[in-house]
């Protein structure tokens, strides 16, 4: 796994391979179990990730709507 925020840590050493269990989906699936204590890190990089936009982009036409401002597009 050498992916997004990850490449850097491991590059410097700060974490290696053996530290990571997996991956969110993973554990969400059930493939492989989620933190077992308050002591392990759960690290996640949401770079990418569309939903953060849709919900930026949600929250943003909201608040416009709200308070009248924007000037609508067709698209």
């Amino acid at each position: 796994m050498r992916v997004g925020e990850m490449e850097l840590p491991l590059k410097q050493g700060v974490i290696s391979e053996r530290d990571i269990a997996g991956e969110l989906g993973q554990v969400l699936e059930g493939l492989i179990p989620g933190r077992s204590n308050d002591s392990e890190t759960t690290i996640f990089d949401a770079t990418g990730l569309a939903l953060l936009d849709l919900v930026t982009g949600k929250v943003a036409l909201d608040l416009a709507l709200e308070k009248g401002i924007g000037t609508r597009v067709d698209m």
